[in-house]
């Protein structure tokens, strides 16, 4: 009868892991990234494109462009990688990973300005010790210029935003819960594409 049971049991179990769906990946066009993100959050996707860019300060970030450049899309290396070779600039790759969403509200960006502005003293005082406005606002404009990032065209030419969270800003205020969703996907792991 404990035989019995136990067989049973076991039967039970098989069948169910059996009828379990085995990773489904949803592959994303890149064109139209935008408009499929959303709903695929916490699912496991891919995105192929063309690299434009590794980001130098660590290789956490890959830019990827589809046939049209304007869709440009950056994912960011999971655990599972420690960073992406700067090789793969110019090539074609598939990226597998999990999406990901980052709620930012008017109260995310006064928390980051109170960061930098700590961040403008921290520095100010390690260069010396008595801080002045002057010297913490050359800090200040030091990380703006950092911070711009070198893959945005004001950057490039050499003028990056008084207020770089503006284009944040104008992001919270156009939607309809005063939350701006910033989606992307944390590779798990990529393939170049050989063409």
């Amino acid at each position: 009868m404990i035989r019995k049971l136990a067989l049973l049991s076991l039967l039970a179990v098989v069948m169910i892991s059996c009828n379990k769906k085995q990773g489904v990946v949803t592959d994303i066009d890149i064109n139209k990234y935008d408009d499929e993100i959303a709903a695929l959050l916490d699912k496991e996707v891919s995105i192929s494109g063309t690299v434009t860019h590794i980001c130098k300060h660590g290789g956490k970030k890959m830019f990827l462009i589809g046939e049209n450049p304007d869709n440009k899309v950056v994912v960011f290396a999971g655990d599972a990688i420690s960073e992406f070779p700067v090789e793969l600039e110019g090539t074609k790759v598939k990226a597998y990973g999990i999406v990901k969403v980052e709620e930012i509200t008017e109260a995310t960006v006064k928390e980051w300005e109170a960061e930098d502005a700590a961040a403008a003293e921290e520095e100010a005082a390690k260069a010396d010790t008595t801080i002045t406005e002057e010297k913490a606002e050359a800090v200040a404009d030091t990380t703006k210029k950092e911070e711009c990032g070198e893959e945005s065209a004001s950057h490039k030419k050499g003028q990056c935003e008084e207020d770089k969270y503006a284009g944040i800003r104008e992001k919270i205020a156009a939607s309809k819960d005063g939350i701006y969703r910033r989606y992307w996907i944390e590779v798990t792991k990529y393939e170049s594409i050989k063409e």
